[in-house]
Parts: structure tokens; C-alpha cells; sequence
């Protein structure tokens, strides 16, 4: 059975809602998308969740493991060290030296890294303006 919302005019700014709420065109049926409040609500602008941030996974495994940003982007994606350095065109050791964060990062080097790994430059560097994806549930 199809879960279903009940929406009233105060509910129209998906924005108020929660993310599981929002709905999304593809589910509704032709009947639903006749109703003005889910009409109202499709034509609302929505919060699009970026790709171009850091997953929870990756900053718990930082603090956790201590681990660099790097060992635990690769560790994510599931990259061996032998492959990424294969991959940037460097030695094994010159890799872990850079993962270990023993030597500055050049910027070249860091978009190789980025490049080698799949992912945005600006998602190797921390910032607090970061956006973090999968935040932990308020308990």
C-alpha cells in the first residue's frame, strides 16, 4: 500500500516539510496531481542534496580512525592504495607519504587526487562551509 501525506495550504513550502515527505511527481497518481495544495507543493522550489559535499561516513571514519580527509575518501570508495597511485603516476610510498599528510599539497596535486579518486577538488579541502551529506539523526 502507497503511503500518503495529507497536505493542507500551511504545508505548500516543501521547505517545512520533512525530506521523506517531500513529494516527488513520478509518485503521485494522475488523481493527486489534480489537487491544488500537491500541485502547489510540485511547484515550489526544492532543496536539491549535493553531491559536491562530504559524507558523514568519511568525516566519522577522520575522527574515529584519525585519518587524513584523503585516506578516508579512499577508504570510502573503496580504492587501494596501489591503484589511486597507479592512477596519479606515482610510486606507492610517494603516495602514502601524501596520504599520511606528511608534505603540502600542491593544487596540482590535489586536483590529480580528485581526478584519480572521481570527486570535486573542493571535497579534499575542508571547510565549515562544507555541506556534510547524511548528517546523524537528531536523537
Amino acid at each position: 500500500m502507497m503511503n500518503t501525506y495529507l497536505l493542507t495550504t500551511e504545508d505548500i513550502d516543501p521547505r517545512t516539510l520533512p525530506e521523506q515527505a517531500v513529494l516527488y511527481a513520478h509518485l503521485l497518481t494522475r488523481d493527486a496531481m489534480n489537487d491544488e495544495c500537491v500541485r502547489k507543493l510540485m511547484a515550489a522550489p526544492r532543496f536539491v542534496r549535493s553531491d559536491k559535499g562530504i559524507p558523514y561516513v568519511v568525516l566519522k571514519d577522520m575522527r574515529t580512525h584519525r585519518w587524513t580527509l584523503i585516506r578516508a575518501w579512499r577508504e570510502y570508495l573503496e580504492i587501494k592504495r596501489e591503484r589511486l597511485a597507479s592512477r596519479l603516476g606515482i610510486s606507492v610510498a610517494e603516495y602514502n607519504v601524501i596520504e599520511k599528510g606528511l608534505v603540502p599539497l600542491s593544487l596540482t596535486m590535489l586536483a590529480l587526487l580528485a581526478q584519480g579518486m572521481g570527486l570535486d577538488e573542493t571535497q579534499l579541502q575542508m571547510s565549515p562551509y562544507q555541506p556534510v551529506l547524511e548528517p546523524l539523526a537528531l536523537s
